[in-house]
């Protein structure tokens, strides 16, 4: 886990949920659910075990793993 210091409570959060299965949605409206390996201050995620799943109601093949930049994601709900 990085350093939690002078960081607000949101980051605070995604930091706990590491090691657990977490659901991610994208600004563009596709959602990730996988288990959150690493969690930065600047929201960037390493999750593994995926599945994605498009704004348009259709799952696609589990991506295996995924790293996503805090340009792109919303904030992280439990899964």
């Amino acid at each position: 886990m990085a350093s939690a210091k002078g960081v607000g409570i949101p980051v605070k959060l995604l930091h706990e949920a590491e090691g657990h299965v977490i659901t991610v949605e994208l600004k563009s409206g596709e959602n990730y659910r996988g288990e959150l390996i690493e969690a930065e201050d600047n929201w960037n995620c390493q999750m593994k075990n995926v599945q994605a799943t498009a704004k348009v109601r259709g799952a696609r093949p589990p991506a295996g793993a995924l790293a996503g930049g805090a340009g792109c994601a919303s904030p992280v709900h439990g899964g």
